[in-house]
């Protein structure tokens, strides 16, 4: 199964495999993850923190989602090194980010201050507090932002006198998955399994968009699967096919409900367990790529079929009924010309009959 997922991984092209992290941070939402693979949708704040004391120094990178108010990933460190004060949070996040990680491997930091210090921030990260900080960040109060933080820090450590630091970037969550060396990454199973169900979301929600239109927000009753009747010498090609044409339908569908229909229109042979074809009248038609035709049909009210074939080459038996109206329609326009035509005939008659008798 590993092997499958890394094979199938690895086939990805990379814009897939943006793609498809990107619908991972949106929870499959294939329009915020288009966004956010453009840049438009950015989802991340990307905190900066730099703090020290008479004896104590930290710096601080922690990724928090700014929609689900949520900590993605952190690394902390606090240390007894005054040389970590060189670190700047008014650098890109990725370079304080690289700082932080040439001071880690020095292997001069507290481990066990460290790890009360990413506590603390977990533990004093309330809804409260990140509303306060974010609303802070959008008005630009640089030392109201700055005293936040130093409560949290000192409440944390019990620090009395502490300098700090703190700037942010809004970044995306997707910026933290390709170009972040310390947060931890998706599998390739993750990745994966994102693109399926990202897909699949993404066609559920068109199917029932196309559902939508094509009943015109009728009241759905029934929505039965269907395939059309063949008829390679008489019936109309599917690429000429138009909504409002009636056409024979065989309903796939075989239960209480589609039975009940098939009743209802004559159409249930109850000894064999047979349903007979049925008109339907089409509402809408589209011919979708690798797909085929996606055909709505009404065939009574609030009773609906859907249909796809993968054929483009076929012909569509007709409603004999409605053949015989459009016939009959054909008949009358044939009538009304030639009526027409005769009554031009005799006036151009009368005409040249009254010119040679006055000349």
């Amino acid at each position: 199964m590993s092997n499958d997922m890394d094979a199938a991984f690895s086939s990805l092209s990379d814009q897939t495999k943006k793609m498809n992290i990107a619908l991972h941070y949106a929870h499959n939402d294939m329009d915020r993850a288009k966004q956010m693979v453009t840049g438009k949708y950015k989802d991340l704040l990307a905190i900066k923190v730099s703090f020290s004391s008479s004896s104590l120094y930290g710096a601080m990178l922690i990724f928090l989602n700014s929609i689900y108010n949520k900590i993605m990933d952190m690394m902390v460190i606090v240390t007894t090194d005054y040389s970590i004060e060189s670190i700047s949070t008014m650098d890109e996040w990725n370079i304080f980010e690289s700082d932080l990680l040439k001071e880690n491997e020095k292997n001069v930091h507290d481990a066990v201050l460290s790890k009360t210090m990413a506590d603390g921030v977990i533990n004093q990260f309330t809804y409260n507090f990140i509303n306060d900080f974010k609303i802070l960040t959008e008005n630009k109060e640089e030392i109201k932002i700055n005293h936040l933080w130093k409560r949290l820090i000192q409440d944390v450590l019990s620090l009395q006198r502490l300098s700090i630091s703190v700037d942010n970037q809004i970044i995306t969550s997707l910026d933290m998955e390709l170009l972040s060396v310390s947060s931890q990454k998706l599998s390739s199973f993750e990745i994966v399994k994102s693109g399926e169900k990202g897909n699949q979301v993404a066609n559920e929600e068109s199917k029932k968009e196309e559902e939508e239109s094509a009943t015109d927000k009728e009241e759905i009753k029934l929505i039965m699967n269907s395939s059309l009747i063949l008829d390679p010498i008489k019936g109309k090609d599917i690429s000429t096919l138009d909504p409002g044409d009636k056409i024979m339908l065989n309903i796939i569908d075989k239960n209480f409900k589609t039975i009940s229909v098939a009743k209802a229109f004559g159409a249930y042979n109850e000894e064999n367990d047979l349903i007979k074809p049925i008109p339907g009248r089409i509402k809408t038609i589209k011919y979708v790529d690798n797909v085929g035709y996606k055909i709505y049909a009404i065939v009574a009210k609030g009773i609906f079929v859907n249909i796809v074939e993968e054929e483009n080459d076929i012909k569509v038996k007709m409603d004999p009924n409605f053949i015989l109206l459009n016939n009959q329609e054909d008949g009358k326009g044939k009538l009304k010309s030639l009526s027409f035509i005769i009554i031009a005939v005799v006036f151009l008659c009368l005409t040249g009959l009254l010119l040679v008798i006055i000349l």
